[in-house]
């Protein structure tokens, strides 16, 4: 049996009618050495003879056997041992590895085969001093002569010591010198191992050819073998993966303008993914942080609300009352330092309008405080002034919001407002004013998200002058001592005068997040009492508005990683589209597909890599920029905190997610297109132009 066997074997192109055999019933034998000549007319088949010998191309008839194994159906890392170890190719034009020397060309199958570097450039070393060629072997390729070029060729197909070498046209591109040199070289291989080679030169295949094989019409004339030989000694089998770098470096400066886009976008996705992970963080922290950053955190109003059906139609009426003191102490009963107040409202309105140092102004909030000096909390918002002394109405604190409406200091300043009341209880009708003159002692920082210009005074100074204040027609009517306070006492719960509820006041401050509690499970038991908290409404409102934002931020950052996903995918697959030839002659070499897939996969990777790195240095500075941004415009800071240094109390977790991300994202992005690299047509991407 010889080393290479064809057992009438055929191969056909094209389909259905249009199909055509372009050589049947072949059946050759080849020896273990010798120098075998395929000639042939253009188009007689002798070059598909060839591919299929070389296991570029498939039969669709017959077999092929090399040591009398099957070489038929092999493929994946089976097809990668045959062309790394047994079958060496050396193409008309060369095809060597552009940007790399000649040494770098020889040694490439011996790095494939997993040879050290050392012992790699030394036998590649060898074979240039025993062909005479040492002084090409630091040249860069791309400086050679065609006649160089081949025989940097064919070194290259040798330096694995492979047991056939296939030639299809050696020569075809040289002149007569180059082509006898070229010839020389494998008469003189041919003495140790199997070469045959195409050729329509007949001088030069009577000159060196031991055998000469003719094929017309897709048909071989038999031969005579001059010799069999021995059978090389074949060596061991390893792989190796380090000459990946180089053409993953190389690739990667050559297709830099494809690369940079890639990175641009790759940044802008990656740091967009940052932002959002900073907003939603920074939106619960804000939120966590500036929700007791109000006067108003400890203070709330319980109500009762029912329901009257309109007749002949879906809709209700809503009727607010206030409740029995008794049922709003039980709805309140889990909160240990509550007091539930009378509602002065009527006669000092939440909403009134003013004057500031004798000029008038429009309405404003003014809304009680149970105490006034912040002993029960909230001096850490004062951000200028104090507090006062004593709780009085001659002192009342105002927030940031109202002190931006006046380009003087605030702090000292006197706001003066008047109200009016008309009572009607016992049959009688009573008529009064109220005056009141603060000054302004001190300014609070308070949550600016949906705040409005606010004054704070006193409730329990309040409380002692309603609770002073007579009302001499009611208190003659029904002969006793009637004052303000007590005549709420009286009124029944739908009365105007009562502001249909009671004041709610939390007097220490880790009470207040039971409220909350309270209040959320009122509103999920469908309860009819209510209690309002303008912090649990603003509070309720920022996390609408967040998880609204949070959900728009999602579906852009989604758009845009699909976007980088799709420019990942398409500039990997260009660059494999754009280097295809390259790639089909490092299959021949002996690489396997998922080596050359790592080619492309790593240059995608690297910049998904560089892209990730770039949007984690940036980042800082885009929270920065966002923040003073949002700061300025809608008052909310320190909105963007992304957790760079500890993420779920994991040490720079974030950067390094966002970096195994990234390179898995890339990994993906460029695998999906390059699996066509699998199904590449070998023998149509290394035909000679």
């Amino acid at each position: 049996m010889g080393l290479l066997e064809l057992n009438d074997v055929g191969k056909s192109f094209g389909s259905g009618k249009a199909s055509f055999f372009a050589v049947r019933h072949v059946s050759l034998r080849f020896p273990y050495r010798g120098l075998f000549a395929i000639k042939g007319k253009s188009g007689s088949g002798k070059s598909t003879l060839l591919n299929l010998m070389a296991k570029l191309l498939n039969p669709n008839e017959g077999k092929i056997f090399y040591r009398g194994k099957d070489l038929t159906s092999i493929k994946g890392k089976r097809l990668a041992h045959f062309h790394l170890y047994d079958v060496a190719t050396v193409f008309q034009h060369y095809n060597l590895i552009e940007g790399a020397s000649a040494l770098n060309n020889v040694t490439l199958p011996l790095l494939l085969a997993k040879v050290s570097s050392f012992k790699a450039k030394k036998r590649a070393e060898e074979l240039f001093a025993r062909f005479h060629l040492t002084a090409l072997q630091d040249k860069n390729v791309d400086t050679l002569s065609g006649g160089e070029k081949q025989r940097v060729a064919i070194m290259r197909s040798l330096v694995n010591q492979p047991a056939i070498i296939l030639a299809d046209e050696p020569t075809g591109a040289l002149d007569e010198k180059n082509s006898e040199q070229v010839m020389t070289m494998l008469q003189e291989i041919a003495k140790e191992r199997l070469v045959i080679f195409v050729s329509h030169n007949e001088e030069l295949i009577a000159r060196y050819a031991n055998n000469v094989i003719t094929v017309a019409h897709g048909q071989v004339t038999p031969y005579q073998a001059k010799e069999e030989g021995l059978s090389p000694e074949s060596c061991s089998y390893t792989y190796g993966k380090r000459w990946t770098s180089f053409f993953t470096g190389r690739n990667f400066k050559r297709n830099a303008k494809k690369n940079l886009v890639a990175f641009l976008a790759g940044t802008i996705g990656f740091a967009s993914l940052l932002v959002g992970l900073g907003f939603y963080q920074g939106s619960a922290t804000a939120l966590a942080n500036e929700q007791s950053h109000s006067l108003e955190y400890q203070a709330a109003r319980i109500s009762e609300r029912s329901y009257i059906e309109i007749e002949n139609s879906p809709l209700k009426l809503v009727k607010q009352t206030r409740p029995e003191m008794v049922t709003a102490l039980d709805a309140t009963a889990s909160l240990d330092s509550v007091s539930i107040e009378n509602d002065y409202s009527y006669f000092l309105p939440n909403y009134n309008a003013y004057t500031f140092e004798d000029q008038k102004a429009d309405p404003c909030s003014f809304l009680p405080v149970y105490d006034l000096t912040l002993e029960e909390g909230g001096q850490e918002l004062v951000k200028t002034g104090g507090v006062p002394l004593s709780n009085n109405l001659d002192s009342v604190l105002v927030n940031e919001e109202f002190a931006r409406l006046y380009q003087e200091e605030v702090v000292g300043k006197r706001i003066d407002l008047a109200s009016t009341y008309s009572l009607f209880y016992g049959g009688v009708k009573e008529e009064g004013a109220l005056a009141f003159h603060f000054e302004i002692v001190g300014v609070v920082h308070e949550f600016s998200f949906l705040n409005a210009p606010k004054v704070y005074y006193s409730y329990s100074a309040l409380a002692g002058l309603m609770a002073s204040t007579r009302l001499p027609g009611i208190s003659k009517a029904l002969a006793k001592e009637i004052t303000i306070d007590s005549l709420l006492n009286l009124l029944p719960s739908d009365s105007v005068i009562t502001n249909y509820d009671y004041l709610l006041f939390i007097h220490k401050l880790k009470e207040v997040p039971k409220l909350d509690e309270v209040i959320t499970s009122l509103l999920t038991a469908g309860s009819f009492i209510r209690i309002d908290s303008s912090t649990y409404s603003v509070k309720a409102a920022f996390q609408d508005l967040t998880n609204a934002f949070s959900l728009s931020l999602l579906v852009f950052v989604g758009i845009a990683l699909v976007g980088v996903s799709l420019i990942v995918a398409l500039t990997s697959y260009s660059n494999f589209v754009s280097r295809k030839k390259e790639t089909a002659v490092l299959f021949t070499l002996g690489a396997r597909s998922g080596d050359l897939e790592s080619v492309y996969i790593n240059e995608s990777v690297t910049v998904a890599l560089l892209s990730a790195l770039m949007a984690l240095g940036i980042s800082p500075l885009l929270q920065r920029g966002l923040n003073a941004y949002i700061q300025g415009r809608f008052g909310l800071e320190n909105l963007i905190q992304i957790p760079l240094l500890s993420f779920w109390g994991y040490r720079l977790a974030i950067p390094i997610l966002l970096i195994l991300f990234a390179m898995l994202l890339a990994y993906l992005s460029s695998s999906i297109p390059l699996a066509s690299l699998k199904r590449m047509p070998l023998a149509e991407e290394l035909q000679d132009e």
